[in-house]
């Protein structure tokens, strides 16, 4: 029923008669001359609806027939007012871990309070920043098993690539020797990495852990799913088997059993996989750099390398073809007679024709014959051609083109190399620089400049349309954006660029310069304790932190941490120059919600740091909501004095660079007076130089002649020293001459 309904409704109805009101009011105005006793204010006040019994206890209210009711509706709105200013303080300015939000509670539901919320702290207390919680059975992409595992796998994808069509090729096997074996296990690895696979989250294309079963199995399947089920098949076993059971039927499936190791050669592709895996990555990095190799010459490396597997592998298959036909007449090895060479004769000269195929395009002395060696030749001229047009020769550069961020990443890469071989920095650091240029770059392959020259162009609305589907729509998950105008989004939004940071990673740190607001699209930032290590806030998506010392100008007072993977979106300096420019209002609503989170995040490391301390001593079952509010005012005594301290050191600087500033600055002005009356002296010279006759211009010996003789000796120092002095026209030959 809605309020103004049940307003009716009461008023219909009529319930009070006028008797009960007299009765109210008389009682309210001998409330103050009455004393009462504990046991009369418990007592239920019972009261007849009949008009002649209502004076028999006048010391007794009348209950409201709505009374409760109306009471229980007050509850809930103030109950929904507040959960609402929560919700939107929390979005605002962040979750609080705050114990006590300010209210005058009793001290006995203080204590209750504090006790629950203590536990709960507590029990965070020690744990170190972890990785997203998953569901039993589900491998997190990043954990260090999957990371070790995918290097096993790695090893094992080599091994594919050189030893399989070796043994395919050139060994003869039979069942149950050590190269059976030794397929059949390599088998159970591609199966148990296919079954990994299946229970291993992955991150969508907007950062997002996807960690059900059934998001993993369409994503697998729509990759790598077929190919590995097809390559994991233990066909050698089965061969076996068959070969048990059915001896005498064999003959016509050992050609198709011949191919059994063909499908695992479907698993080269998953090198270039293997390659881009992040962990897998980092480890070639390491390599790298202790061997001090450059970024060009390991892409050199790589392709080489790449090469030369190709080239094994065809080289293989190249006499694989003749063995396929039982070496007939047909086939090379008979026709150039290499029957009776040993093996590594034979797999040096399908080495050879791979190469000459490979650099000639087809115009080598060998020449295939049968249908299988053609067919095998004309793929291999194929991709020479591809090698040579597109890697070799000047059709390259139409490559490299297509792929403009490729591009400019390796430019960058290949300049920071210079950089840390000239600046002689460490390969740590080197491997920060390598790794922020590629994540920017493949993020956000254009400069500020070069973004605000895109923009520019365009016109509003679709610059409004553009930022808000940026980065998948993200700026819709954060109120700082979807509480402004129309043009702020337009000209800010586009020029957030994105970053991914890896989980315990620093973001910022005390003491640095800050810079930067981060936006949290996806994970968790935790604000941590920098001498204790303590966590004392978490933000996650939707949040945003950065902002306190740049409306301050201070230092960063923070240490801020990723608690896991997390991507951010930041704004830049020349961002928030042009927010401070062209949207000064935004600015100053800026700063005072900075102020306030401010205030906040100060208050729930007070208390985080007081009951650190009070449990490390001991007393934290002793304490009680009181004394533990008095610890909470000394830590926030002490956190201020900390903070006043660095805030001074770092304002004392800024003003002694001022100060520096300010000098430079006069003596400037100095210098520019000094030409000003220079230019003055100079215009006055040549005014009056403009009233002399121009006569024809005599031999330079005779003016010298007749200056010496027939000029005053002026004083031109005095001159300079006074260059304001007034110029009569009986000087004028003084001032002509100096």
């Amino acid at each position: 029923m809605s309020l103004i309904g049940f307003l009716k409704k009461r008023n219909d109805r009529k319930i009070l008669p006028k008797i009960q009101e007299d009765t109210e009011r008389r009682h309210l105005f001998n409330l103050d001359s009455q004393k009462f006793s504990e046991e009369d204010i418990s007592k239920p006040a019972t009261i007849s609806t009949d008009p002649n019994e209502t004076f028999k206890n006048p010391n007794e209210l009348p209950p409201l027939k709505y009374k409760e009711v109306w009471q229980r509706a007050k509850r809930k709105l103030i109950m929904s007012i507040r959960i609402k200013r929560l919700l939107k303080d929390k979005e605002i300015y962040g979750p609080s871990s705050a114990l006590f939000m300010g209210r005058d509670e009793q001290v006995e539901a203080g204590d209750a309070y504090f006790r629950k919320k203590a536990c709960l702290i507590l029990s965070h207390e020690g744990t170190s920043l972890s990785e997203e919680s998953l569901p039993k059975g589900i491998i997190h992409p990043g954990s260090k098993c999957k990371a070790c595992w995918d290097i096993f796998v790695g090893i094992i994808l080599l091994y594919t690539a050189i030893t399989t069509p070796f043994v395919l090729a050139f060994v003869t096997t039979s069942d149950f020797d050590f190269w059976f074996w030794m397929d059949f296990f390599i088998d159970l690895s591609f199966l148990s990495d296919t079954i990994v696979q299946l229970n291993t989250a992955f991150y969508s294309k907007e950062g997002k852990l996807m960690y059900t079963r059934k998001q993993i199995f369409w994503n697998y399947l729509k990759g790598w799913l077929i190919i590995d089920v097809l390559a994991s098949i233990p066909l050698g076993m089965i061969e076996a088997l068959v070969s048990v059971g059915y001896p005498g039927g064999i003959n016509h499936f050992i050609k198709f059993f011949r191919l059994k190791s063909l499908p695992r050669l479907f698993r080269l592709s998953k090198l270039t996989k293997f390659m881009k895996n992040k962990e897998a990555a980092s480890y070639i990095e390491n390599i790298q750099g202790a061997f001090s190799i450059n970024y060009t010459a390991m892409r050199m490396i790589s392709a080489i390398s790449a090469i030369i597997i190709c080239l094994h592998i065809v080289a293989c298959l190249w006499f694989y073809t003749a063995k396929a036909d039982d070496f007939s007449t047909d086939t090379w090895v008979f026709r150039y007679h290499y029957l009776d060479n040993d093996i590594w004769t034979l797999y040096l000269t399908c080495i050879y024709w791979g190469t000459a195929t490979l650099a000639t395009v087809g115009y080598g002395d060998i020449a295939p014959y049968s249908n299988s060696e053609k067919f095998l030749a004309m793929f291999w001229m194929v991709c020479g051609v591809y090698f040579l047009s597109f890697t070799i020769s000047s059709l390259s550069t139409m490559l490299t083109k297509q792929d403009l961020k490729k591009n400019i990443v390796d430019y960058r890469l290949s300049v920071a190399d210079e950089f840390v071989k000239e600046a002689r920095i460490s390969g740590e650091i080197k491997k920060k620089m390598q790794k922020t240029i590629r994540q920017f770059t493949e993020k956000n392959g254009f400069t500020f400049d070069e973004k605000e020259e895109l923009i520019n162009e365009l016109p509003k609305h679709l610059r409004y349309e553009i930022a808000m589907n940026m980065h998948h729509g993200a700026i819709r998950l954060f109120s700082f954006f979807t509480l402004k105008d129309y043009s702020f989004i337009a000209s800010i939004v586009p020029y957030l660029q994105p970053l991914l940071v890896d989980v315990n990673e620093i973001i910022c740190n005390v003491g640095e310069a800050p810079q930067n607001i981060y936006f949290i699209v996806n994970g968790k930032v935790s604000y941590i304790k920098d001498k204790e290590g303590i966590v004392y806030r978490t933000l996650q998506q939707g949040h945003y932190f950065g902002d306190i010392e740049l409306v301050k100008k201070v230092a960063r007072k923070y240490k801020i941490v990723a608690s896991t993977d997390t991507f951010l979106l930041i704004m830049g300096k020349k961002t928030i120059e042009k927010i401070q420019l062209e949207f000064p209002t935004v600015w100053k609503e800026i700063g005072m919600i900075a102020e306030e989170r401010d205030r906040k995040i100060k208050k729930a490391l007070a208390e985080t740091l007081a009951l650190y301390k009070a449990n490390k001593a001991g007393k934290i079952q002793d304490l009680k909501a009181d004394e533990f509010r008095e610890l909470i005012n000394q830590e926030i005594g002490e956190e201020n004095c900390e903070t006043e301290d660095e805030e001074g050191n770092f304002k004392f600087s800024i003003r002694m660079r001022n100060k520096e500033i300010l000098k430079v600055k006069k003596q400037i002005n100095k210098n520019t007076e000094c030409l000003e009356r220079i230019e003055q002296l100079m215009e006055k010279i040549m005014q009056k130089q403009k009233k002399i006759p121009i006569l024809p211009s005599p031999p330079v010996n005779y003016i010298r002649r007749s200056l010496r003789g027939s000029l005053p000796q002026i004083n031109i120092g005095s001159i300079s020293r006074n260059p304001l002095m007034e110029t009569s026209p009986s000087n004028l030959t003084e001032d002509t001459a100096s």
